[in-house]
């Protein structure tokens, strides 16, 4: 390909980078189904995460998946050298790439509450008979302003 100019598509399509990065992806996917075919229990949750001279890694979503990948790592490795294309595997690395948690959005605060309701709040916890509920009135109504509103 040359710079400065469009390139064509059949210059696109041909592109040796191009071929390369597509046998690549091709050989990842093929590996990702032997891998799969292999693990039959923990097919869904482990990927192929690379597979780069010799060492294949793999990523599961917990832990406890990787250490059970990790027993099962050298049958796991028999069975894929028997294949042609990864007869030349030295070693299974096993990655635990869980998801970064879910951040919370942040909200904003509360408005404080009224004098007048922290009033009604108070008069409530006076007339009821259970204690921790009325103290718990009472906790609520300290959170209500000490100004009276006009």
């Amino acid at each position: 390909m040359r710079y400065g100019r469009a390139a064509s598509s059949n210059e696109i399509f041909t592109s040796p980078l191009l071929r390369q990065l597509h046998a690549q992806a091709r050989l990842l996917a093929r590996l990702d189904a032997i891998v799969a075919a292999r693990l039959t229990v923990l097919k869904n949750a482990c990927r192929v995460a690379a597979y780069k001279e010799g060492v294949l890694t793999l990523s599961t979503g917990n832990s406890a998946l990787t250490g059970q990948i990790r027993y099962m790592q050298a049958s796991l490795l028999a069975n894929l050298r028997q294949t042609p294309e990864f007869a030349e595997i030295t070693q299974i690395r096993v990655i635990d790439c869980e998801p970064a948690p879910a951040r919370k959005p942040a909200r904003p605060p509360l408005p404080p509450l009224s004098h007048s309701v922290g009033t009604l709040l108070r008069e409530t916890a006076d007339l009821l008979d259970d204690a921790e509920l009325s103290e718990a009135f009472r906790r609520l109504a300290s959170h209500a302003s000490d100004k009276p509103t006009s």
